[in-house]
C-alpha cells in the first residue's frame, strides 16, 4: 500500500493536487490518502498583543484550518473516497516535512502555489522550501 500525503491550503492548486490524489486512488484503492492543513501560527509577542487578543486571533486561524480542511474532505468525499484528515499548527513546509517523515509517507502531492500568490513567482514559498528539507518524493500539481 502506498501512502500518499495532500498538503492542502485551500488554494486554487492545492484543491488539483487534491482532485489529482482522489484519481490516484480511483485507479488504485490500496493507497492511503492524507490531507494535512497546516495553520501557520505568527508569533503575537512582537505585536504586544493580550492573552485575550492571541487567544481569539488563534481561535479565528484554527476556524479558518477547519474550513480549508472541510473543502479538502469534500473533494473526497463526493467521490465516496477514505481520507484520513489532520490539521497541525507551525511552520507548513517542516510541519509538513515532519509529519511525512513520522508516518512513513511514500509521496507528498500539492499545488505550485498556495494562498499568497505573487505574479512571478513559479513556485510557492512552502513547495520551494519543502523540495529542499524532504527526502520524501514532491509531485507539484500546477
Amino acid at each position: 500500500m502506498s501512502k500518499v500525503l495532500v498538503a492542502f491550503d485551500g488554494s486554487e492548486s492545492a484543491v488539483k493536487a487534491a482532485n489529482y490524489a482522489a484519481e490516484m486512488f480511483l485507479k488504485d484503492p490500496a493507497i492511503e490518502v492524507t490531507v494535512l492543513t497546516v495553520v501557520n501560527i505568527p508569533n503575537l509577542n512582537i505585536f504586544g498583543a493580550s492573552l485575550d487578543m492571541k487567544e481569539k486571533f488563534m481561535e479565528a486561524l484554527n476556524e479558518t484550518g477547519n474550513s480549508t480542511l472541510d473543502k479538502a474532505k469534500k473533494i473526497f468525499d463526493e467521490k465516496n473516497i477514505p481520507v484520513k484528515a489532520i490539521i497541525e499548527q507551525g511552520d507548513p513546509s517542516t510541519i509538513i516535512n515532519i509529519y511525512a517523515h513520522n508516518n512513513a509517507i511514500d509521496i507528498i502531492i500539492m499545488g505550485t502555489r498556495g494562498l499568497t500568490r505573487l505574479k512571478g513567482m513559479v513556485l510557492g514559498s512552502v513547495s520551494q522550501k519543502l523540495i529542499h528539507i524532504t527526502d520524501r518524493p514532491v509531485m507539484l500539481i500546477k
